[in-house]
């Protein structure tokens, strides 16, 4: 939920734009009709990521995002989880389109194991075709 001065809590200064705001939560359960305000404040929110994605001409990370809202929105760096996390979120929910950012090449996994259906000896017959270039005519495990 905003907070009742002009920019909710996070946002310093004189953005460029002040037509994207952060939705903030507030503590606790929230009444129906805040739970209503402070998801038309997301759909606000993802509506200005939009708006800000179709000048772009690349896709920033969500953390790139951050950067972003940190000089459109006034967003603080101490802010930058929260506003990641909304992102996210939001892809997550399908209120923003998972392609809006970009994959990070720092947090990509690797080391990936392939599964394949050989069995151990096939595997062990493979391997020693393969590096010493021996014919598989031979037994070599049974």
């Amino acid at each position: 939920m905003q907070d009742t001065i002009s920019r909710p809590k996070g946002q310093r200064g004189s953005p460029k734009s002040k037509s994207i705001l952060i939705p903030f939560r507030g503590r606790g359960r929230l009444s129906p009709e805040a739970e209503a305000r402070y998801w038309a404040e997301v759909n606000e929110f993802a509506n200005g990521l939009m708006q800000i994605a179709s000048r772009l001409d690349f896709r920033p990370s969500s953390r790139g995002w951050c950067y972003i809202l940190e000089e459109v929105a006034g967003v603080r760096k101490d802010r930058f989880d929260y506003c990641q996390t909304l992102i996210n979120d939001c892809r997550k929910l399908g209120i923003l389109p998972l392609d809006i950012t970009s994959e990070d090449a720092k947090r990509q996994f690797g080391n990936l194991e392939q599964i394949d259906d050989d069995s151990p000896e096939d595997f062990a017959r493979n391997q020693l075709i393969g590096t010493y270039g021996l014919s598989g005519t031979r037994t070599f495990c049974r």
